[in-house]
């Protein structure tokens, strides 16, 4: 632990360059520039309300708030393991010239996808004006819910981060799990709601972003608390999971260039 703090400290200055160095390069090469990080959320949310409201004929009240919950959460968990999977082999040059903490560059994305988590979070809460979704104190529920994605996203980042170094095909098997994931999170629709308790539960205590959007949905919009054993259970296995993969790039870092 002394020494993640001490290299986190160390590497931090280098990550917040690094990460709006990556920002302004997205703008740079799009004609509608940081447009595109309120429109992809936003396109993604009017798809899945069409499909839900009109293929499926499923009314849920206040539904493209509904959607835009899930995909907020999802956008967030899936682009940080997605771009996470290949971040050692695409910074192979930077590694072999200078020492950094391997975790550091999943730190970087992180910061990255944290500020496009902020713009999605702030066009759901015009979305939630426009709908008129009443907003209770229990919105503050959110920040401890944002922080246990935050812990979640780090340390499965890192592992695959780490594997991604020794199979080729991770990227691969990472999208096939990704899209089982994604149907299995009710990011259209209630697990409570639509499942039968028993599997619902099964559910909430399995996949952890189906957790997560859940209970966001909960505080965001029904002015709920969030379920405490859930996120005391979800808090500390994430934690589990940091811990463990720093521990492993750490013990085979110095590998990865022989590897690469």
């Amino acid at each position: 632990m002394n020494r993640f703090l001490k290299d986190y400290k160390k590497y931090h200055a280098y990550v917040k360059y690094a990460s709006k160095a990556e920002l302004k390069s997205e703008v740079a090469s799009s004609y509608l520039t940081w447009l595109w990080w309120i429109l992809d959320p936003l396109f993604f949310m009017l798809i899945y309300t069409f499909i839900v409201e009109i293929v499926f004929s499923t009314s849920v009240p206040k539904l493209p708030v509904f959607v835009m919950c899930g995909i907020t959460i999802w956008n967030f968990f899936n682009k940080n393991l997605v771009t996470c999977v290949k971040i050692i082999r695409s910074n192979r040059a930077i590694i072999s010239q200078k020492y950094i903490p391997k975790f550091m560059l999943v730190v970087e994305k992180l910061y990255v996808n944290s500020i496009k988590f902020v713009i999605s979070f702030m066009l759901l809460v015009l979305m939630a004006i426009l709908f008129r979704v009443d907003i209770t104190y229990n919105i503050l529920y959110i920040i401890p819910l944002v922080l246990l994605l935050l812990v979640l996203s780090f340390g499965l980042s890192n592992i695959l981060a780490h594997f991604g170094v020794f199979i080729e095909d991770s990227a691969n098997i990472l999208q096939i799990i990704l899209r089982l994931v994604f149907y299995l999170s009710g990011i259209f629709y209630s697990i409570s709601d639509r499942l039968p308790q028993n599997l619902a539960n099964v559910m909430l205590k399995t996949n952890p972003i189906a957790y997560i959007i859940e209970d966001f949905r909960n505080v965001f919009m029904y002015g709920t608390s969030i379920n405490y054993s859930l996120y005391l259970y979800w808090l500390l296995i994430s934690i589990i999971i940091s811990v463990i993969s720093v521990k492993l790039i750490y013990k085979y870092e110095n590998s990865y260039a022989k590897v690469m």
